[in-house]
């Protein structure tokens, strides 16, 4: 009958460590696209600025992201990359592959990183449903 008891309390222990385990493990992915986001920002403010930069010196938009790295508006050696994919590739239409998404016709930068699917604290939510990190509609 002792035995019994032990190996209850050691099942109750296990599961007790086991429900730990995965909540620790939900709240660092939860840091952690946190801080994916806010890397994300400062990467979309350069690409951005860049952008705007091109627009007030040439007086047009550039037809494509190539355009703003030959002109030598943004860095080729050091682009911005967004934080999920590390990616720096640009693309004409959101893939969720990574990197960033270049409208030529109206001028506007976004990332290219299908998040939903993440975990996010309710405040992330609120920057990635409501800023404008994401084209709208690409992310539910």
């Amino acid at each position: 009958m002792k035995g019994f008891r032990y190996a209850i309390l050691l099942i109750a222990g296990f599961c007790l460590g086991w429900g730990a385990e995965s909540g620790a493990g939900i709240m660092m992915r939860k840091a952690t696209n946190s801080r994916f986001i806010s890397e994300s920002q400062i990467a979309l403010e350069v690409a951005r600025a860049g952008l705007r930069a091109f627009r007030a010196h040439e007086g047009r938009l550039p037809k494509d992201a190539r355009e703003l790295f030959i002109k030598g508006y943004l860095n080729p050696t050091d682009p911005p990359a967004e934080s999920w994919h590390r990616g720096a590739r640009w693309v004409g239409a959101w893939d969720g592959e990574g990197g960033f998404v270049y409208l030529s016709a109206t001028g506007q930068v976004f990332l290219n990183a299908d998040v939903s699917r993440e975990k996010f604290f309710h405040s992330d939510w609120k920057r990635v449903l409501d800023g404008d990190l994401f084209p709208k509609g690409a992310i539910y």
